[in-house]
Formats: C-alpha cells, structure tokens, sequence
C-alpha cells in the first residue's frame, strides 16, 4: 500500500504540480491577504496626554512625511489586556469596542482643537493629526517602547496593536502596527 502511494507520487510527477501551481497559489493568497507593518512616511508616535489628572490618555499622532495625500480609516486600537489594561466598560469615558473584530474604534480630529469625532483623517504633506485612547494605566515604558524585529515580522503586539486601512495616491493598504 505504502509502495503504491510512492509510486503514484512519482508517476502523477506531484512534486513539479506542487512547484508550479500550488505555490504560486499560496504565495498570491499570502500577498493580497496579509495586512503591511505600515505606510511608508507616516509615522505614529505614542504620547501621554495630560489634560485629565486621575485618568491616563494614550495620544497617538499620525504624522505624513511621504510627500503625498493620506487617507486614514477604519483604525482600531487592540490591546494587550495583561500590560496595557482597560477601564471598565461601566465608566461612561471608556471607549466603544467593536464587538465583530474586539477592537477600539480610533476617532480622529479633524481641527486642532477640535472633539474627536471623526472615524477618518486625511493628512496632507507635512501636516499630522492625533486620537486619543482612554487606558487603566500608562507608563513610561509603554511610550518608549520600541519592538522587536521579530515582533514586527510576526504582529506580535507587545502593549497595543493599530489596525486601520490607509489610501496612498491611488494605492490602499491594510495595515497592522504592533507596539
């Protein structure tokens, strides 16, 4: 039986149909599903806000130095529970979880002053705008905080993970910022 499976294998020449249409295949799947790392020229930075004493904001700023227009959407906010911890969902300033993906909705600014209200941003060359995320506890080590190469490579978030969809020109991403 063992023999007749081998001897299939080499007959039906399996491995050269491995090579020329199913890894192809999974490699195509792997490109147009897997989520990038970021958009080149937009960096995010992690600030304290300090405008409540007894609660810690998490500020993220979204600045555009590509050079050209992006359009931010969809942004969520996924933390790691066990080091970066939530306010409980009977505080009336916790933010809105996403029950379909278990995230935090991200609401943008659209003035420098302004509320945050707007679940998109559109950054012009130059220009940066900022959300804001109610956490349990912040610390210093959660804003200094640079991951690892191999965190990165495998999205694995340390304190919070960014989700959000970006259009660069005419190019859209989907993209997984883990911190």
């Amino acid at each position: 039986m063992e023999r007749d499976f081998w001897d299939m294998i080499h007959r039906y020449d399996f491995p050269n149909w491995l090579v020329a249409i199913v890894w192809p295949t999974v490699t195509f799947l792997f490109i147009k599903y897997v989520k990038r790392r970021g958009v080149k020229g937009l960096e995010i930075r992690p600030r304290k806000d300090y405008r409540e004493p007894n609660i810690d904001l998490l500020n993220l700023q979204f600045t555009n130095k590509s050079g050209s227009r992006i359009y931010i959407s969809n942004a969520s906010f996924f933390p790691n529970k066990k080091r970066l911890p939530m306010p409980p969902p009977s505080h009336p300033d916790t933010p809105v979880r996403d029950p379909r993906t278990g995230g935090y909705e991200l609401k943008f600014r659209e003035q420098p002053n302004a509320s945050y209200a707007s679940f998109y941003a559109l950054l012009e060359p130059e220009h940066s705008t900022d959300t804001i995320m109610w956490v349990g506890r912040l610390d210093d080590e959660v804003l200094g905080y640079n991951p690892a190469r191999w965190r990165k490579w495998l999205y694995c978030h340390m304190y919070y993970k960014i989700k959000y969809t970006a259009q660069v020109g005419e190019k859209f991403y989907k993209v997984s910022s883990a911190y």
